[in-house]
């Protein structure tokens, strides 16, 4: 039962660590946010955004991109839409959340 319940928080603490699973890693020059957003944009450097859409098996919904993916460049402000449908016919209230994932 404690290794069980000491997962968990092992988990997110490895994660945290490696990167892995698409926790973003911290840079060590504690690079202000202030700084981050007078950096001009890099044009040259286009990045492809892809999305998915997935929803648990414990309701049922489904829950798809409406665009596959989109290109833009480090510090330029992009929009993603999505479409969630209540299968049932009782309401539902959900969560959505991100995660982050180099290719």
């Amino acid at each position: 039962v404690g290794i069980s319940y000491a997962a968990v928080p092992l988990y997110q603490m490895f994660c945290s660590a490696t990167g892995y699973g698409g926790t973003a890693l911290k840079r060590a020059d504690e690079t202000s946010v202030t700084e981050l957003a007078n950096k001009s944009i890099r044009a040259d450097r286009p990045l492809k955004v892809k999305f998915l859409g997935q929803a648990s098996a414990s309701i049922p919904w489904r829950f798809t991109p409406l665009q596959k993916e989109v290109t833009c460049v480090p510090g330029e402000s992009v929009l993603a839409f999505y479409n969630a449908t209540n299968n049932s016919d009782e309401t539902v209230i959900g969560l959505s959340i991100y995660n982050v994932v180099p290719a």
